[in-house]
């Protein structure tokens, strides 16, 4: 058997599930293949981008139309090929509508991954309203979490045609790479390369610079929790639209240092010298990171986080505070100066950390490909 995810693009941080979930279904006799074309550009300022092995994927030719608001894709020759295919819910991918027509004519087995509908969008939407009557125009669903499977059935997916994937990233490497970090390389990393004092308390931001972030919101934040607190320190790791912004910020800001995107060895320095991590806006998969981290998550109670805001349990593993920049200042006030909270919510994301693993997301998509593949 033969299975096609299809991809607009292909971000650094799924590299290691495809790698993953294509070694697991090769060895029950399932044969992976993987494409994407090139991002948006949007997606592209990002910097996030990268290829897979060829052994299993190829970059096709996407055609990118109305100011990267509609993409179809050149792929046809790998459908045919294929016994399975899977896409991205998303009523931008022209692909999907002819998926679905083969897929209603018995023709292709179809599977959605996805959250079932857009959490940054408006619900009531020409857009959302459509999405909503294509949900059930597959064979199968992956949802990221179990929030998106109780929408789904909502929505009239069968229960049995769902499986929670548990979204995630590849955090054992992060973990990994920050264990190899000594005292001295994450002080040296602290005082010579981030230019902050050893006492500082460093707070961190990782993760896309865009408006639904709430950047101006933490910067404003930063400003009062230093002027309140003169070891605080804010590190800002990412890019995105908001790069000038947050580098006109930093010029004008002494507690505050942004390094631009890092992967791997660099990015394990930065969470090694941070206490706790701040993002008052969207959450989504970087909450991953913070638990791999064993630092609380610290947010507000807004409308358009990302599923992964399931995995946050406040008082646990992190705070969802009012989002309200006095209140918020507040929360991240009390727990870097209240041990006995700080150690609680560090553990409580610790084992949080143990929990949304890749491998269990690994584990739990080849499961569903194998029960759908078995439904032919």
């Amino acid at each position: 058997m033969r299975v096609l995810i299809i991809q607009g693009q292909m971000k650094a941080y799924r590299q290691p599930f495809f790698e993953q979930l294509y070694s697991e279904l090769a060895s029950h006799g399932v044969d992976l293949y993987v494409v994407y074309g090139r991002p948006s550009v949007t997606e592209a300022s990002k910097s996030d981008n990268v290829d897979l092995p060829s052994e299993f994927s190829a970059r096709i030719r996407n055609f990118w139309i109305l100011s990267d608001k509609v993409l179809y894709q050149s792929v046809w020759n790998e459908v045919f090929k294929s016994d399975m295919v899977i896409v991205e819910h998303a009523n931008k991918h022209i692909i999907n509508y002819l998926l679905m027509v083969a897929s209603t004519c018995g023709l292709k087995k179809l599977a959605f991954w996805g959250h079932g509908k857009n959490l940054q969008g408006n619900s009531l939407s020409i857009s959302e309203r459509f999405k909503k009557h294509t949900i059930g125009c597959s064979n199968w669903w992956f949802a990221y979490t179990k929030g998106t499977k109780s929408y789904l059935k909502e929505r009239g997916v069968p229960e049995n045609h769902i499986t929670v994937v548990q979204n995630s990233i590849d955090t054992k490497s992060l973990r990994k790479e920050i264990s190899t970090i000594t005292v001295n390389e994450s002080n040296k990393f602290l005082i010579d390369v981030l230019g902050f004092p050893s006492d500082a308390q460093v707070a961190i931001y990782c993760g896309g610079l865009y408006e639904k972030k709430c950047l101006p919101f933490l910067i404003k934040s930063g400003n009062k929790l230093y002027s309140e607190n003169p070891q605080f320190r804010l590190l800002i790791v990412g890019d995105g639209a908001m790069k000038n912004y947050i580098q006109n910020s930093e010029e004008s800001e002494p507690w505050l240092r942004y390094v631009g995107a890092a992967f791997g060895l660099d990015k394990a320095k930065c969470f090694s010298v941070a206490s706790v991590f701040l993002c008052p806006g969207l959450i989504g998969l970087a909450i991953l990171d913070a638990f791999a981290a064993g630092l609380p998550v610290i947010t507000t109670k807004i409308d358009w986080h990302s599923p992964e805001i399931e995995y946050l349990e406040d008082g646990v593993n992190g705070v969802m505070l009012p989002h309200c920049e006095k209140a918020y200042v507040e929360g991240v006030s009390k727990i870097l100066s209240d041990p006995s909270l700080y150690d609680k919510l560090a553990c409580g994301a610790i084992a949080s950390g143990d929990k949304y693993t890749m491998m269990n997301m690994v584990n739990n998509f080849s499961r569903g490909i194998q029960c759908c593949l078995k439904s032919m």
